[in-house]
């Protein structure tokens, strides 16, 4: 999803010293009252850190992105859902400043470009995964890409991997690895659609580890500007999409239901955008990217409750898997740049 590479813009950065100003706030100090005045002023101190409800709000967006994207590509096609969700963000960068008086050079544009080009791929991808199987199946896989990311980071960013990172990757291959098999034996299918999209959604979460390491690298260069990251997102999007469908004659004219669809997922395209840059301004980057985690649960508690799926403990093993390694992942670079400003 076009804010997940907006992640690392935060990267490195602690707790805002005007949302959270001392051990007290953070509850490090012991409190001293009644049972009652503790629970309040714990309550007190989530209530000062926004950017942690708007992180939870952005993971539950996220959710419901997925949902809505895979919905809309069922009426119509996947290339048309991701014109729609292209096309409100677009609209909505457009009302957004940026650094107009930054000056780039031919390597800015060129990773602003590719970025561009990455997102739309891996969405196209994963939208037409959402077609083939399971959404949440396929959700897993394409917000899983912290761990893919890391290991591609070695190559573009110069980080290597130590014990623990190595540990947690395999730990992770294996929860995609039972995620992906218990999603093809579930196809009752014959004709190879399910294999194909899990095929599907790892080539999308791929383009997405590659997009944050270059995200990372405008970050290094000093020249990431998020509106027009975003701005290259929904304008590749268009274009792909719109020329896709209009060299295939593939277009859709919406009926009236359709159209409240539509309206629906552009509203969360929107709100989605909206709540993680909101987190990233007031909270720690790795946080932020650990809320990303909620949707996959989300995502299958909603195939459970309105679409009556059965979710074998195979299943449930990978996603426990994948999504730990994940958080565990940005916990210990979230600890680590702490004691790295501690010290």
């Amino acid at each position: 999803m076009v804010i997940l590479s907006l992640l690392i813009l935060n990267r490195g950065n602690v707790l805002k010293p005007d949302i959270v100003k001392d051990k007290k706030q953070l509850g490090l100090v012991p409190q001293t009252g009644n049972e009652e005045k503790e629970t309040t002023k714990n309550l007190c101190t989530v209530f000062q850190r926004p950017g942690l409800i708007w992180a939870v709000l952005a993971g539950v967006t996220n959710s419901a992105y997925a949902i809505l994207l895979g919905s809309v590509a069922h009426v119509t096609t996947p290339m048309q859902s991701l014109f729609i969700s292209s096309a409100f963000l677009l609209v909505l960068v457009v009302f957004i400043s940026w650094k107009e008086s930054e000056s780039y050079d031919w390597r800015d544009l060129g990773l602003y470009i590719l970025c561009g080009f990455l997102h739309s791929v891996g969405t196209g991808a994963g939208t037409i995964a959402f077609v083939l199987t399971s959404t949440a199946d396929a959700s897993a896989i394409l917000y899983n890409k912290a761990i893919p990311a890391s290991l591609i980071a070695c190559i573009f960013v110069g980080e290597r991997l130590d014990i623990v990172d190595g540990a947690l990757l395999f730990v992770n291959g294996v929860g995609l690895v039972l995620v992906c098999k218990t999603s093809v034996d579930k196809s009752t299918s014959d004709d190879g659609s399910s294999v194909l999209g899990m095929f599907l959604a790892c080539f999308g979460v791929s383009c997405f580890s590659f997009l944050y390491n270059f995200v990372r690298l405008l970050a290094m260069r000093k020249t990431a500007d998020p509106p027009l990251i975003a701005f290259m997102f929904g304008f590749n999007g268009v274009v792909i999409s719109s020329i896709y469908l209009s060299i295939t004659g593939s277009w859709i004219f919406p009926k009236c239901d359709q159209i409240t669809l539509y309206i629906c997922l552009g509203s969360v395209t929107i709100f989605e955008f909206y709540s993680f840059t909101q987190a990233l301004a007031a909270e720690n980057a790795y946080i932020v990217a650990a809320s990303i985690t909620l949707s996959v649960p989300l995502t299958y508690c909603y195939e459970v409750i309105f679409t009556n799926r059965v979710i074998v403990w195979q299943t449930i093993l990978g996603v426990v898997f994948s999504i730990g390694s994940t958080v565990i992942l940005q916990a210990k670079s979230y600890f680590h740049d702490q004691t790295d400003v501690r010290y």
